[in-house]
């Protein structure tokens, strides 16, 4: 089972357990690059933050669309509990 921690309004890939695997690709996307994940059960869109001013990436990924950022906004409220993630491959 692979889970991460809801931290913050992003969703950052180095609190993901159970696959470093799919850790690995998260991190290594390009900024801007889309995914389509599935967390709790919701499958929505995410975004990988853009690079930092001094050009060091930014290994978090943003909501992708406004459906996406509204589900997430409202997970916010169970900050710190882990939930299961699964990358969709279609």
């Amino acid at each position: 089972m692979i889970t991460v921690e809801i931290r913050d309004n992003v969703l950052w890939p180095q609190h993901i357990e159970g696959s470093s695997e799919l850790v690995g690709r998260l991190i290594d996307m390009s900024q801007g690059h889309l995914v389509e994940l599935e967390v709790d059960g919701f499958k929505g869109l995410w975004r990988k933050m853009r690079d930092g001013a001094d050009g060091r990436p930014t290994p978090g990924l943003k909501p992708g669309n406004a459906d996406t950022a509204a589900w997430w906004q409202a997970q916010q409220a169970r900050r710190h509990a882990r939930i299961q993630l699964r990358e969709i491959l279609e």
